[in-house]
């Protein structure tokens, strides 16, 4: 895609990037290494998580009901929605949350809720129109499990089998090639990228803790469907005493970066939470950076505006200096023009 607005960043990357795309991908892996040594790690040679014993078959769980590929989630399951969702390689997700029995989240401001001992969440990954063989049809792709245990958080990834009938836990990561028409009708074709159980701390990590990255409150402060009517999420979970918290309407809202009717600038601003700032925030991995990304952070003008050329460059660069590192093998062309345009008018916002 030709990014229009772009040279009126003035952005030189020659000119910024000094070292070899071979030294900083050798430097991100060292780092890597590092953090992931430093937390004890994600073990690959078992089943074994952090603090947590995984089950080697995705079924082993029974999170679904009847035929597994058809994700039809047992009555234990709460199905969980959110504003802006994560840029994954045009993936579609499906977000459940098991809590234990008579346990629930609790709301604290608008970011994260605190979750009970023995908490699940699984998010699988799909594209419902994908063109292998000669039909189209939904090709499930993986599913990330995160398993509150001894207060602590572990995650691991399923991929799932040619035949959609089960999901078997990844120990390194995988590479599956994909074909599928996309929302526009356009035919593309990827090598999709399931991470592994190390991939899953660069992005989940905070501080020193893995942490769950999208069901702030305020990503699930939306309206959806429920037993044939439009509800209040927040206050769907609190009837059925899922959730214990403030009002949903002292939360805020985190928009939807695809709706068109949204302002540029609140569009821009939650794709940057959704997509960056899981790392770009103060107890995030590339907190180093000082770049802070959040939602409530780009409400600052001249902030975001210092940072206008470092984050163009690494949202439109490839190689190992593109952003976000991990989760996409391919540019989200929508996402970049919605950001670059909105950095490119912010001059005249800072100069008012």
């Amino acid at each position: 895609m030709d990014y229009s607005n772009l040279h009126q960043l003035k952005i030189s990357a020659r000119k910024r990037e000094v070292i070899t795309s071979r030294a900083v991908a050798a430097l991100l892996a060292a780092w890597l290494c590092s953090s992931i040594i430093q937390l004890g790690g994600c073990r690959t040679d078992s089943n074994q998580g952090d603090n947590f014993v995984f089950e080697s078959r995705l079924s082993e769980y029974g999170f679904f009901k009847g035929t597994i590929s058809e994700l039809v989630p047992v009555d234990e399951a709460s199905i969980i929605e959110i504003a802006s969702p994560l840029f994954t390689d045009y993936a579609e997700k499906q977000r459940l949350i098991f809590l234990p029995k008579g346990e629930r989240m609790r709301g604290k401001g608008s970011d994260l809720p605190d979750f009970p001992d023995g908490t699940v969440i699984a998010k699988t990954f799909f594209y419902p129109r994908s063109t292998k063989g000669a039909g189209i049809s939904k090709l499930i792709v993986e599913t990330r499990v995160l398993i509150k245990n001894e207060s602590e958080w572990s995650a691991a990834t399923y991929k799932w089998n040619a035949m959609q009938d089960e999901a078997f836990l990844l120990q390194d990561s995988a590479t599956v090639p994909i074909s599928f028409i996309d929302e526009k009708g356009h035919s593309r074709s990827i090598d999709y990228r399931v991470p592994s159980r190390s991939d899953c701390l660069a992005c989940h990590r905070q501080g020193s803790q893995l942490v769950p990255l999208g069901m702030k409150l305020r990503n699930m402060n939306i309206d959806v469907q429920r037993d044939g009517a439009l509800v209040n999420q927040l206050e769907y979970l609190q009837s059925g005493n899922k959730l214990d918290m403030i009002p949903p309407a002292v939360v805020i809202r985190t928009p939807d970066y695809r709706a068109e009717l949204t302002s540029l600038e609140d569009r821009a601003r939650a794709y940057l939470d959704a997509n960056c700032a899981h790392c770009h925030r103060p107890k995030g991995t590339a907190r180093f950076t000082r770049l802070n990304l959040t939602y409530e952070e780009t409400a600052d003008h001249v902030a975001t505006y210092s940072k206008r050329q470092e984050i163009a460059r690494r949202m439109t660069t490839s190689g190992p200096l593109h952003m976000p590192q991990i989760g996409t093998t391919v540019s989200h062309d929508e996402g970049i023009q919605l950001v670059i345009t909105y950095l490119s008018g912010l001059d005249a916002k800072v100069r008012d």
